[in-house]
């Protein structure tokens, strides 16, 4: 479980963490600035999960790239080897051909401009576009790559949403999943990716995740124990 340390940062602060781990895990809104130094990027209430992991959680509209992000991405062009993607933040990403399982020069994907992506943010920095990956550490796919079905449908969410999705104690999502059958790619840039079974699957679950975006997380157990009950 999360919790806020109480701590606000405004760009340029110095945070103090705990380093006495063998490494530190920083999310969005921190910045490594030397071997022991991290510096906030933007302003906000640091929070903290064991064992190390640091963030600056803000009611931002704004996405800015952090590294280990995982985002939604919408091909832009290609150009030589790689592909621009936007990712909804200041600049397009990077995306290398050969980021994905397999890839080789004479098997790469061929991806259209339009086309939907998960990927994973592994370079990010304010002097130069962002890197995206559609492998995990281990060069696999995993949960990673090309977004397509006839029944999906795109949609955005504030930050502070998918932030509250992504935590574990959200049930909204368990609790639709014992009643439809979909998928979901929840993008930290504020884009998610809704697939059911069929069209009408997919817009139940699409209004249930937008009306999240006007309750808090006791109330959002009560619309599931409701939904449950259904």
């Amino acid at each position: 479980m999360s919790s806020s340390t109480g701590l606000i940062a405004n760009p340029g602060d110095e945070i103090k963490v705990d380093q006495t781990h063998s490494y530190v895990i920083l999310g969005p809104g921190l910045l490594q600035d030397g071997p022991k130094r991290v510096v906030a990027t933007r302003a906000g209430i640091l929070h903290f999960k064991k064992p190390h992991t640091y963030w600056l959680e803000s009611h931002v509209k704004k996405y800015w790239p952090a590294r280990g992000d995982c985002v939604i991405g919408c091909i832009l062009q290609k150009v030589g080897d790689n592909f621009r993607v936007n990712i909804w933040g200041p600049e397009p990403a990077t995306l290398s051909a050969f980021a994905f399982e397999g890839a080789t020069k004479r098997n790469r994907p061929n991806l259209k401009p339009g086309d939907l992506l998960y990927c994973q943010i592994i370079s990010a920095h304010t002097a130069m576009e962002a890197e995206v990956v559609c492998v995990n550490s281990y060069g696999r796919r995993g949960s990673l790559g090309v977004l397509e079905s006839d029944t999906s449908t795109l949609i955005t969410l504030p930050l502070e949403v998918i932030h509250m999705l992504l935590s574990k104690e959200c049930p909204l999502l368990t609790t639709l999943g014992k009643k439809i059958q979909y998928e979901l790619a929840i993008g930290q840039n504020g884009k998610v990716w809704v697939n059911g079974s069929t069209i009408e699957k997919t817009m139940q679950i699409c209004t249930a995740l937008k009306a999240c975006t006007k309750l808090s997380i006791a109330q959002i157990r009560d619309m599931c124990q409701r939904i449950a009950g259904s």
